[in-house]
């Protein structure tokens, strides 16, 4: 079962590597231990009144609500109340907020609000998804013995690597990145949810050292060793790598529930080769692991745009790489007609040239062209055709084992 370690009682051992002795685990889909208050019915900010709990975490709930100013709903994620009390926690959710806020456009899950309960306790008002997030799709694809094609992989990644790029520009470290917090929306494109560990390059510190925190399964070599002040973008390099690793191979690079051994195999065991799991993949595919996977950050990619490209070369050599799943697009837009005062202008001139032929050519009408056009108007240029979108979803019937 996929587990979220938030912090760990430990101690170093003689390599400085944080040995956890009673990890505190968090899943997303098990409730806290303490029971939260019933929120149901609450009016958040005057406006947004909570309907239904639709997730539960470690720290708070998220829930379904309507927004009785404009009518429509929304998913406003809640502190529990004792993690209301904990400043900690509190900046934390301050910051996913101003880190979502600063990915606007992306494919991050867009945020609307932030106001306070009741309570006090503050709430996040994001947008409500209609979807599935790719953990549960892949346990899907797995329980039939399928693997993802490589094509729907790139389709569902590609505005991950996107999203990853921009925050990486703007100093935002994701540092949970896993397929549990990539979100399949129903009617195509994606969302990657959750910035709830995000580290802000510009902000202070709040992991102390010798805590881990994220998934056993996607946590970096350097997170492990308990020293968040080194931390950067190339922990998400790494995650997204175990990401690709699981979607290609129908499991994590390295599997156990062993916290100590999943340490030890994260920091120093050779990686292993996806080829074993994936015969048909292009041989130099274990290449792109050793590398993507690196125990040392320096000898990884520089960046996620590498290693996606890198990937795309191998898996889709001679196929354009697309930078990602566009949004759905608007109603198009009439033509914008001309200012009056240069069709005026234009037509004054018209006139005059067709005066001028009509007396050269003694003749009352001026001559057409082929196209059936006046001499003295322009011809109309073609309409532009519509570009056609490439990055049609593909249906869960095409994802079968290549």
């Amino acid at each position: 079962m996929e587990r979220t370690l938030n912090c760990m009682d430990g101690m170093p051992n003689h390599e400085g590597f944080w040995i956890p002795k009673a990890p505190n685990f968090h899943h997303p889909r098990v409730m806290a231990q303490k029971p939260p208050t019933d929120l149901t019915g609450q009016v958040i900010a005057g406006r947004y009144e909570l309907l239904e709990v639709i997730a539960r975490g470690g720290q708070g709930l998220v829930w379904r609500a309507k927004d009785q100013r404009e009518g429509g709903e929304v998913a406003v994620k809640t502190l529990d109340e004792a993690a209301a009390r904990d400043p900690q926690l509190v900046e934390r959710f301050r910051r996913e907020q101003r880190a979502l806020v600063a990915l606007e456009g992306t494919s991050a899950v867009r945020v609307f609000d932030m106001a306070p309960a009741s309570n006090g306790a503050l709430c996040l008002v994001m947008e409500l998804l209609d979807g599935t997030d790719l953990e549960s799709h892949l346990e899907e694809l797995e329980a039939r013995s399928e693997r993802m094609m490589t094509e729907r992989l790139f389709e569902i990644l590609a505005p991950v690597v996107d999203t990853l790029e921009k925050a990486h520009a703007a100093g935002i470290f994701h540092r949970d990145l896993k397929p549990a917090n990539i979100f399949l929306l129903k009617g195509g494109g994606v969302r990657l949810l959750d910035f709830g560990f995000a580290r802000i390059r510009a902000a202070r510190a709040l992991t102390a050292v010798g805590t881990v925190m994220g998934s056993p399964a996607y946590i970096a070599p350097e997170v492990w060793k308990g020293r968040p002040d080194r931390i950067d973008h190339r922990v998400d390099i790494y995650s997204l790598a175990v990401v690709i690793f699981r979607v290609l191979a129908g499991r994590p690079p390295f599997e156990t529930e062993s916290l100590p051994e999943m340490l030890k195999l994260a920091t120093s065991a050779t990686r292993p080769s996806l080829l074993t799991f994936r015969p048909a993949l292009p041989p130099d595919i274990d290449a792109w692991v050793k590398q993507a996977l690196a125990v040392e950050p320096d000898e990884r990619f520089r960046s996620v745009r590498a290693l996606w490209n890198s990937l795309h070369d191998i898996l889709l050599p001679g196929q354009p790489l697309t930078s990602s799943e566009p949004e759905p697009r608007p109603e198009p837009k009439p033509a914008r007609a001309r200012p009056r005062g240069l069709a005026a202008a234009l037509r004054k001139a018209a006139d005059k040239a067709a005066d001028v032929v009509r007396r050269l050519a003694g003749s009352e009408e001026a001559p057409t062209d082929q196209s059936g056009a006046t001499s003295g108007e322009p011809s109309a240029e073609p309409a532009a055709k519509p570009k056609t979108d490439l990055a049609t979803p593909s249906s869960a019937h095409e994802e079968t084992t290549s």
